[in-house]
């Protein structure tokens, strides 16, 4: 593991365990713990959260989790995941291999090995598969946005050698505070240029991607794959996120190509508390309305 990675990982460590700082677990929320999807049973595990007194499938969120895909686990999660479950939702929050032990696509099967499980337990877990939404933050809403468009263009599926599964439906998607063109920044360092992201942002990139990462150019064109098929879209950024300028044209991009798109950017300037993924602090008030406005959106889309 690079340096970068290492004090990344100690800094994000020390940073989730100040947000979450005094709070419960929720006594109305069922939880199913440390479930495996896969062989590895730290990072091939998931969690369940619903309501408590369900006897109905409700719709369902799959987290895809940020972390510059060096960080992260589930465990991160629970108190964001619990509020959104509270919303009448299933939470399914699920952990994945990360970075540099094992790279690029890594992530990208092990999600879609969840999404397989879904589909294979939904009667188990009250897990309505016709009305799926995946949110995903920071690094996280990058493999949202690529695996939604896997999953809505089979010429972009294609590129990769794992299959995808027929069920569930995703109704709709939140990109949350991402980063998108990690390729295009990758390739500008390289060439000297000048390049909107930190050095240690290039190093987390090198360690997830490795030191053969020109062979995924047509992997990170992306965009370029996009259809009017691709799930609507709930694009979220904030005042004082250290991505906000990639918000916009993601926006423009998507919209381009025919996708429904809901753009919101929270707080204005002097507004500290909105800042890179703050929607996942759930000691502020600020997040849990900003969460609250999101499933509004994905309950609209329901079938």
């Amino acid at each position: 593991m690079s340096l970068a990675s290492l004090s990344f990982r100690i800094a994000a460590t020390i940073h989730d365990k100040k947000r979450d700082w005094g709070l419960k677990v929720d006594p109305t929320i069922r939880a199913h713990s440390d479930i495996q999807y896969g062989k590895s049973k730290k990072y091939n595990s998931l969690d369940i959260y619903y309501p408590k007194g369900t006897h109905e499938k409700l719709p369902v969120i799959v987290n895809f989790h940020g972390g510059g895909y060096v960080h992260g686990l589930k465990k991160n999660y629970i108190h964001y995941g619990m509020f959104l479950a509270k919303q009448g939702f299933v939470f399914v929050n699920p952990s994945y291999h990360l970075a540099p032990k094992k790279k690029y696509p890594t992530p990208l099967e092990d999600l879609n090995q969840v999404m397989h499980w879904i589909a294979e337990n939904a009667d188990t877990y009250y897990m309505d598969v016709s009305n799926l939404f995946i949110v995903g933050d920071s690094a996280g809403a990058q493999l949202a946005f690529q695996y939604s468009t896997m999953y809505t263009n089979p010429e972009y599926s294609k590129l990769f050698d794992f299959e995808l599964p027929r069920t569930p439906v995703i109704q709709g998607i939140a990109l949350n505070c991402g980063m998108y063109e990690i390729f295009k920044k990758m390739a500008a360092l390289i060439k000297g240029e000048k390049v909107d992201a930190d050095l240690e942002l290039i190093v987390l990139l090198k360690d997830y991607l490795g030191i053969d990462w020109k062979q995924y150019e047509e992997h990170f064109a992306v965009k370029d794959f996009v259809t009017e098929r691709f799930p609507p879209t709930y694009l979220m950024t904030a005042e004082y996120d250290l991505l906000r300028e990639e918000a916009l044209p993601m926006y423009e991009a998507l919209t381009k190509r025919g996708v429904k798109v809901t753009y919101k950017k929270f707080g204005e300037q002097g507004e500290e508390e909105y800042t890179h993924i703050f929607h996942c602090d759930m000691n502020l008030e600020e997040a849990k309305e900003a969460n609250r406005e999101e499933t509004r959106f994905f309950k609209s889309l329901l079938n």
